[in-house]
């Protein structure tokens, strides 16, 4: 694989994350795995599996090639410039151009698109033949990659190829839709708020009324009029995503749904 300068690196729960530039220039995002237990012909073949599905979705990171070698392995997929939703909305803390309601708004329904195409994939028979399919787990602003017409793809979809995170491992009993559904809410909630702490929710319900009238800070965003109406319904979806049971979370086809009535 003919990589080239490397430019920058992140470490994620996936691993490390290089910013690299091609021999005919393209620029990607490189992702060094280490302690893979599995043989290179299982790695292989789950990166393409993995490649095959996320390439065919407009919210999900394309994979672009993979290398396994003794020593050192490594998975190409494309670059976003803009970086993640987590970088974004921090910067515009720290004094940067804030996001606006409208970009936002675009980036939480493009979260719960990329969700509904993973929920929908089938999980292999052969329990030992893949991860779970159907469940991205672990979802984070740090794992939504931002595109410069500030639409999104969620990142590291199935790549959890470290020894941690294979089959057989703990990973895979703490991974659930409705632990997705209750992640996208917490994300949500960090869009709106800038908070996504999970004790943060609980208190949420009780100033709601204060939230509608306006006697409290809420939103770290300028919301008036249809923004702030639209910023509500989005509120109250995030809370119903972050319900404490499981069984009372809504399955993202309807939260779409949902979604569908705020624009």
């Amino acid at each position: 694989m003919p990589v080239g300068l490397m430019m920058g690196n992140n470490n994620n729960d996936m691993g490390l994350t290089e910013k690299v530039v091609l021999s005919d220039g393209r620029v990607c995002a490189l992702k060094r795995f280490q302690n893979v237990r599995m043989m290179e012909r299982e790695f292989g073949r789950r990166v393409e599996r993995l490649a095959h599905v996320c390439n065919n979705s407009d919210y999900l990171v394309p994979i672009t090639a993979y290398l396994y070698s003794k020593t050192i392995k490594l998975v190409l997929c494309d670059y976003c410039p803009m970086g993640s939703l987590a970088d974004l909305l921090s910067e515009g803390r720290r004094g940067q151009t804030a996001l606006n309601w409208n970009q936002r708004l675009r980036i939480i329904i493009c979260i719960a698109r990329a969700i509904d195409f993973i929920h929908a994939q089938l999980s292999p028979n052969d329990q030992n033949n893949m991860r779970i399919m159907n469940v991205r787990g672990n979802i984070q602003s740090s794992n939504t990659i931002v595109n410069t017409d500030f639409t999104a793809r969620l990142s590291d979809y199935g790549l959890q190829l470290t020894d941690h995170c294979t089959e057989g491992s703990d990973h895979q009993d703490h991974v659930s839709q409705k632990i997705d559904i209750f992640n996208f809410g917490l994300v949500v909630l960090e869009v709106l708020t800038g908070v996504s702490k999970p004790g943060h929710v609980m208190f949420i319900p009780a100033a709601k009324v204060m939230i509608r009238q306006s006697k409290i800070m809420f939103f770290e965003f300028d919301a008036r009029g249809i923004d702030r109406t639209q910023a509500l319904m989005v509120l109250g979806i995030a809370l119903s995503c972050t319900n404490m049971l499981p069984e009372d979370r809504p399955a993202i086809g309807q939260i779409l749904m949902n979604l569908s009535d705020v624009l």
